[in-house]
């Protein structure tokens, strides 16, 4: 299988550079084809024992997450430190970086409404890593670039009364191929968007926090006693807040 690419010092800063001013940076080709194929078949056969109402989404919601994905499957363990995308995360949180919890699978079936309103979180840094194409019309994530520096949050008006996101002026839909990582400051302004298309979309979440932050208050979100246990590699232990 080939090696994922590892970011040379210009494109790090520039990466960083988006990330300081537009709060979200894209890595494209961060996953290789090869690689891809084996998360997405992997998340096929787990979806259907595995795949769980995702905590932060509506009730009514199609979509599902597989919660402690890399306690499964340990091709989904290495977009932890990922050499394509961890530095540049990193960098942004100026070395003091842990895990908030556990990595998520999700996935979102064709002709779905959007999963979330407008919001924002954090503050946390996310990686998104796409192993399914995500066109205009097949769900993309909404972003409003530079809110993440707002004192406040998204403008009640930018949701419906029944919490469904709106379309709203210079909103940016993150349109992107299978292998693509987002990297994203998590005080941005975001959304879900429908999943008009015919095809399903299908990504992988992982969240960094500050080591004096809090872990995830959602049990089912952290990761599980064994799984710290049987952690050796340094830079995963510290990750996992173990060092």
């Amino acid at each position: 299988m080939a090696m994922p690419p590892v970011q040379h010092e210009h494109e790090i800063d520039a990466h960083l550079t988006r990330l300081e001013f537009q709060g979200y940076t894209l890595i494209e080709n961060a996953l290789p084809p090869e690689l891809v194929a084996r998360l997405v078949r992997r998340m096929d056969e787990l979806m259907p024992t595995h795949g769980a109402l995702p905590t932060a989404a509506r009730p009514d919601t199609p979509s599902r997450d597989i919660n402690r994905v890399w306690e499964f499957e340990p091709a989904f363990e290495g977009l932890m430190d990922l050499p394509a995308v961890f530095p540049i995360a990193e960098r942004y949180m100026k070395g003091d970086i842990t895990l908030l919890g556990t990595a998520i699978a999700n996935f979102m079936p064709r002709r779905t409404p959007a999963r979330v309103p407008w919001h924002h979180d954090g503050p946390y840094v996310r990686l998104t890593y796409y192993i399914s194409d995500v066109t205009l019309h097949g769900g993309p994530t909404g972003v409003l670039p530079g809110t993440h520096k707002s004192p406040s949050g998204p403008h009640k008006w930018f949701n419906t009364d029944d919490g469904y996101p709106r379309h709203v002026p210079g909103m940016v839909p993150v349109v992107v191929k299978a292998g693509t990582c987002m990297i994203n400051d998590t005080m941005i302004w975001h959304t879900s968007t429908p999943n008009d298309s015919d095809t399903d979309r299908k990504l992988v979440w992982i969240v960094f926090k500050k080591a004096s932050q809090e872990l995830t208050p959602f049990p089912e979100l952290r990761n599980s006693p064994e799984y710290l246990a049987r952690q050796t590699n340094p830079l995963r232990r510290r990750l996992c807040g173990l060092e």
